[in-house]
Protein backbone atom coordinates (compact mmCIF):
# COMPACT_ATOMS: atom_id res chain seq x y z
CA UNK A 1 0.00 0.00 0.00
CA UNK A 2 1.23 3.41 -1.07
CA UNK A 3 0.72 6.97 -1.14
CA UNK A 4 1.16 7.79 -4.73
CA UNK A 5 2.92 11.02 -4.51
CA UNK A 6 4.95 9.92 -1.87
CA UNK A 7 8.30 11.18 -0.30
CA UNK A 8 8.39 14.60 -1.95
CA UNK A 9 4.85 15.90 -1.00
CA UNK A 10 5.32 14.30 2.34
CA UNK A 11 8.65 15.95 3.18
CA UNK A 12 7.65 19.14 2.08
CA UNK A 13 4.17 18.61 3.79
CA UNK A 14 6.08 17.78 7.05
CA UNK A 15 9.33 20.77 6.78
CA UNK A 16 6.18 23.42 6.01
CA UNK A 17 3.14 22.42 8.67
CA UNK A 18 4.89 20.54 11.29
CA UNK A 19 7.94 22.91 11.30
CA UNK A 20 7.23 23.12 14.88
CA UNK A 21 7.56 19.55 15.22
CA UNK A 22 10.97 19.69 13.17
CA UNK A 23 12.19 21.76 15.75
CA UNK A 24 11.43 20.08 18.68
CA UNK A 25 13.21 17.42 17.24
CA UNK A 26 16.83 17.96 18.66
CA UNK A 27 15.15 19.01 22.30
CA UNK A 28 13.39 15.41 21.97
CA UNK A 29 16.44 13.52 20.71
CA UNK A 30 18.69 15.27 23.64
CA UNK A 31 16.04 14.30 26.42
CA UNK A 32 17.33 10.78 25.55
CA UNK A 33 20.43 10.68 28.31
CA UNK A 34 21.93 7.84 26.90
CA UNK A 35 24.82 8.07 30.21
CA UNK A 36 22.01 7.77 32.59
CA UNK A 37 19.67 5.54 31.27
CA UNK A 38 21.38 2.65 29.04
CA UNK A 39 22.79 0.84 32.06
CA UNK A 40 19.16 1.46 34.08
CA UNK A 41 18.18 -2.04 35.11
CA UNK A 42 14.34 -3.50 34.33
CA UNK A 43 12.11 -6.57 33.69
CA UNK A 44 12.06 -7.70 30.52
CA UNK A 45 9.60 -10.68 29.83
CA UNK A 46 9.36 -12.26 25.90
CA UNK A 47 6.57 -14.99 25.54
CA UNK A 48 6.81 -16.59 29.28
CA UNK A 49 10.56 -15.90 30.10
CA UNK A 50 11.61 -13.13 32.00
CA UNK A 51 14.84 -11.97 32.78
CA UNK A 52 16.12 -8.34 34.31
CA UNK A 53 18.26 -6.66 31.41
CA UNK A 54 19.32 -2.85 30.42
CA UNK A 55 18.64 -0.90 26.93
CA UNK A 56 22.77 -1.50 26.33
CA UNK A 57 22.54 -5.20 26.65
CA UNK A 58 19.49 -5.41 24.44
CA UNK A 59 21.45 -3.11 22.08
CA UNK A 60 24.79 -5.60 22.09
CA UNK A 61 22.21 -8.69 22.60
CA UNK A 62 19.43 -8.25 19.88
CA UNK A 63 21.06 -5.34 17.94
CA UNK A 64 18.58 -2.85 18.94
CA UNK A 65 19.37 1.11 19.07
CA UNK A 66 20.65 1.99 22.43
CA UNK A 67 18.30 4.71 22.92
CA UNK A 68 15.22 2.95 22.03
CA UNK A 69 12.26 3.00 24.26
CA UNK A 70 11.36 -0.34 26.44
CA UNK A 71 9.89 1.28 29.36
CA UNK A 72 8.68 4.62 31.09
CA UNK A 73 10.77 6.75 32.35
CA UNK A 74 9.44 7.24 35.97
CA UNK A 75 9.57 4.06 38.43
CA UNK A 76 6.07 2.44 38.97
CA UNK A 77 4.60 3.72 35.74
CA UNK A 78 2.20 1.17 33.80
CA UNK A 79 1.83 2.18 30.01
CA UNK A 80 -0.69 -0.12 28.55
CA UNK A 81 -1.03 -0.31 24.83
CA UNK A 82 -3.00 -1.71 22.37
CA UNK A 83 -1.82 -2.77 18.22
CA UNK A 84 -3.33 -3.41 15.36
CA UNK A 85 -7.01 -2.13 15.40
CA UNK A 86 -9.82 -2.59 13.65
CA UNK A 87 -11.42 -4.89 15.67
CA UNK A 88 -15.05 -5.64 16.77
CA UNK A 89 -13.94 -5.68 20.54
CA UNK A 90 -12.97 -1.90 20.38
CA UNK A 91 -16.29 -0.94 22.48
CA UNK A 92 -16.18 -3.63 25.28
CA UNK A 93 -12.50 -2.52 25.54
CA UNK A 94 -13.46 1.14 25.85
CA UNK A 95 -15.82 0.21 28.38
CA UNK A 96 -13.72 -1.93 30.94
CA UNK A 97 -11.18 1.24 30.36
CA UNK A 98 -13.98 3.55 31.51
CA UNK A 99 -15.25 1.48 34.30
CA UNK A 100 -11.09 1.46 35.76
CA UNK A 101 -11.33 4.86 35.34
CA UNK A 102 -7.47 4.82 33.17
CA UNK A 103 -6.58 5.60 29.75
CA UNK A 104 -4.78 3.18 27.39
CA UNK A 105 -2.61 4.11 23.62
CA UNK A 106 -3.90 2.70 20.61
CA UNK A 107 -1.18 2.25 17.79
CA UNK A 108 -2.92 2.41 14.79
CA UNK A 109 -2.47 0.91 11.38
CA UNK A 110 -2.84 3.82 8.80
CA UNK A 111 -4.76 1.42 5.69
CA UNK A 112 -7.19 0.89 8.64
CA UNK A 113 -8.28 4.55 7.74
CA UNK A 114 -8.81 4.13 4.73
CA UNK A 115 -12.80 3.07 5.29
CA UNK A 116 -15.64 4.95 7.28
CA UNK A 117 -15.36 2.32 9.94
CA UNK A 118 -11.50 2.81 10.33
CA UNK A 119 -11.90 6.79 10.95
CA UNK A 120 -15.11 6.49 13.37
CA UNK A 121 -13.31 4.15 15.34
CA UNK A 122 -10.25 6.27 15.98
CA UNK A 123 -12.50 9.28 16.30
CA UNK A 124 -14.40 7.34 19.15
CA UNK A 125 -11.17 6.26 20.85
CA UNK A 126 -9.70 9.67 20.69
CA UNK A 127 -12.80 11.74 22.11
CA UNK A 128 -12.45 8.91 24.99
CA UNK A 129 -9.71 10.64 25.99
CA UNK A 130 -6.61 7.85 24.91
CA UNK A 131 -3.65 8.36 23.12
CA UNK A 132 -3.89 7.42 19.18
CA UNK A 133 -0.40 6.64 17.67
CA UNK A 134 1.28 5.46 14.96
CA UNK A 135 1.54 1.92 13.96
CA UNK A 136 2.54 2.46 10.29
CA UNK A 137 0.61 2.54 7.35
CA UNK A 138 1.07 -0.82 6.20
CA UNK A 139 2.79 -3.05 8.89
CA UNK A 140 5.55 -4.10 7.17
CA UNK A 141 8.77 -4.32 8.86
CA UNK A 142 10.75 -1.01 8.56
CA UNK A 143 14.18 -2.77 9.33
CA UNK A 144 13.60 -4.62 5.68
CA UNK A 145 12.77 -1.14 3.96
CA UNK A 146 14.55 1.90 2.38
CA UNK A 147 14.73 5.21 4.04
CA UNK A 148 12.06 7.01 1.56
CA UNK A 149 10.09 4.16 2.44
CA UNK A 150 10.31 4.36 6.12
CA UNK A 151 9.42 8.03 5.57
CA UNK A 152 5.98 7.11 3.54
CA UNK A 153 5.28 4.42 6.09
CA UNK A 154 4.98 6.75 9.18
CA UNK A 155 4.77 9.92 7.60
CA UNK A 156 1.62 8.68 5.64
CA UNK A 157 -0.18 7.33 8.47
CA UNK A 158 0.66 11.22 10.63
CA UNK A 159 -1.26 12.97 7.72
CA UNK A 160 -3.84 10.71 7.82
CA UNK A 161 -4.58 11.03 11.92
CA UNK A 162 -4.45 14.38 11.73
CA UNK A 163 -6.59 15.13 8.70
CA UNK A 164 -8.98 12.53 10.65
CA UNK A 165 -8.71 13.74 14.10
CA UNK A 166 -7.65 17.87 13.61
CA UNK A 167 -4.54 19.54 13.87
CA UNK A 168 -3.42 20.65 17.66
CA UNK A 169 -0.79 19.86 19.29
CA UNK A 170 -1.46 16.58 20.97
CA UNK A 171 -2.48 14.81 18.17
CA UNK A 172 0.63 16.37 16.19
CA UNK A 173 2.83 15.15 18.89
CA UNK A 174 1.57 11.37 19.43
CA UNK A 175 0.77 10.50 15.76
CA UNK A 176 5.06 10.70 15.86
CA UNK A 177 5.03 8.46 18.69
CA UNK A 178 5.56 4.66 16.53
CA UNK A 179 5.46 0.69 17.83
CA UNK A 180 7.52 -0.71 14.83
CA UNK A 181 6.03 -3.24 13.38
CA UNK A 182 7.03 -6.82 14.95
CA UNK A 183 9.26 -4.85 17.42
CA UNK A 184 11.79 -4.83 13.95
CA UNK A 185 14.31 -2.00 14.10
CA UNK A 186 17.60 -1.33 14.05
CA UNK A 187 19.79 1.87 14.37
CA UNK A 188 19.41 3.01 10.93
CA UNK A 189 15.64 3.18 11.21
CA UNK A 190 15.53 4.82 14.39
CA UNK A 191 18.52 7.38 13.01
CA UNK A 192 15.64 8.04 10.48
CA UNK A 193 12.40 7.97 12.19
CA UNK A 194 14.98 10.67 14.50
CA UNK A 195 15.57 12.51 11.47
CA UNK A 196 11.98 14.20 11.37
CA UNK A 197 11.00 14.06 15.09
CA UNK A 198 9.49 11.01 15.75
CA UNK A 199 9.67 8.69 18.63
CA UNK A 200 10.27 4.82 18.79
CA UNK A 201 9.16 2.76 21.18
CA UNK A 202 9.12 -1.04 21.83
CA UNK A 203 7.71 -2.71 25.14
CA UNK A 204 9.17 -4.92 28.01
CA UNK A 205 6.25 -7.00 28.56
CA UNK A 206 5.19 -9.32 25.30
CA UNK A 207 3.01 -11.98 26.64
CA UNK A 208 2.05 -12.92 22.85
CA UNK A 209 -1.28 -12.92 23.26
CA UNK A 210 -1.41 -12.73 20.02
CA UNK A 211 -1.10 -16.27 19.65
CA UNK A 212 -3.53 -17.60 22.45
CA UNK A 213 -7.58 -18.11 22.39
CA UNK A 214 -9.66 -17.87 25.46
CA UNK A 215 -9.11 -21.58 26.56
CA UNK A 216 -5.09 -20.22 27.15
CA UNK A 217 -6.97 -17.44 29.89
CA UNK A 218 -4.39 -19.31 32.81
CA UNK A 219 -1.19 -19.38 30.92
CA UNK A 220 -1.76 -15.68 30.20
CA UNK A 221 -2.55 -14.57 33.40
CA UNK A 222 0.58 -16.46 34.25
CA UNK A 223 2.74 -14.69 32.47
CA UNK A 224 1.00 -10.96 33.81
CA UNK A 225 2.14 -12.29 37.18
CA UNK A 226 5.36 -13.83 36.18
CA UNK A 227 7.12 -10.03 35.44
CA UNK A 228 5.38 -8.43 38.94
CA UNK A 229 6.85 -11.90 40.90
CA UNK A 230 10.41 -10.93 39.36
CA UNK A 231 9.96 -7.48 40.09
CA UNK A 232 8.88 -8.11 43.56
CA UNK A 233 12.68 -10.74 43.81
CA UNK A 234 14.56 -7.81 43.49
CA UNK A 235 15.95 -5.48 46.27
CA UNK A 236 14.57 -2.32 46.70
CA UNK A 237 15.57 0.67 44.26
CA UNK A 238 17.81 -1.71 42.29
CA UNK A 239 15.55 -1.45 38.94
CA UNK A 240 13.43 0.78 36.96
CA UNK A 241 9.82 -1.46 38.11
CA UNK A 242 7.88 0.50 35.26
CA UNK A 243 5.96 -1.68 32.50
CA UNK A 244 5.56 -0.61 29.25
CA UNK A 245 3.36 -3.56 27.29
CA UNK A 246 2.22 -5.16 24.02
CA UNK A 247 -1.08 -6.14 23.59
CA UNK A 248 -3.98 -6.56 20.61
CA UNK A 249 -7.43 -5.60 21.39
CA UNK A 250 -8.61 -8.72 18.92
CA UNK A 251 -7.64 -10.93 21.15
CA UNK A 252 -10.66 -11.84 23.69
CA UNK A 253 -8.29 -13.60 26.07
CA UNK A 254 -6.59 -10.13 27.12
CA UNK A 255 -9.82 -8.42 27.12
CA UNK A 256 -11.19 -11.72 29.85
CA UNK A 257 -8.26 -10.52 32.37
CA UNK A 258 -7.96 -6.83 32.32
CA UNK A 259 -10.74 -6.41 35.26
CA UNK A 260 -8.79 -8.70 36.98
CA UNK A 261 -4.87 -6.99 36.10
CA UNK A 262 -5.89 -3.00 36.10
CA UNK A 263 -7.23 -3.31 40.21
CA UNK A 264 -4.21 -5.78 40.82
CA UNK A 265 -1.81 -3.18 39.67
CA UNK A 266 -3.24 -0.07 41.22
CA UNK A 267 -3.27 -1.99 44.24
CA UNK A 268 0.26 -2.48 43.65
CA UNK A 269 0.93 1.34 43.49
CA UNK A 270 1.40 1.75 40.30
CA UNK A 271 0.20 4.48 37.70
CA UNK A 272 -1.27 4.33 34.66
CA UNK A 273 0.15 6.94 32.02
CA UNK A 274 -0.38 7.51 28.11
CA UNK A 275 2.71 6.11 26.11
CA UNK A 276 3.99 9.98 25.74
CA UNK A 277 4.09 10.64 29.55
CA UNK A 278 5.65 7.26 29.73
CA UNK A 279 8.60 8.08 27.31
CA UNK A 280 8.54 11.88 28.62
CA UNK A 281 7.24 13.44 26.31
CA UNK A 282 4.15 14.73 28.15
CA UNK A 283 4.64 17.06 30.46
Amino acid sequence: MRVSSRIPLLLLFSYLVYSPLRANSESINESIDVNDETTESFSYCNEGLCRLTSAKELAQVQNLPLDLHHKCKKDMQYALSFDDGRSANTERLLAILDHHKIKATFFIIGANLRNPEGRLRVQHIYRKGHQVSNHTLSHRSLDQLSPEDILNEVMSTQHLLIKILGYDDKIKRDSRVVRPPYGHIDQRVQDTLKSIGFSAVRWNADRYDWKLKIEDRELLHRRFEQQLALIDAQPSGSLNRSILDLNHERQDVTLSLLDEWIPQLKARGYEFVSLSECIGLEN
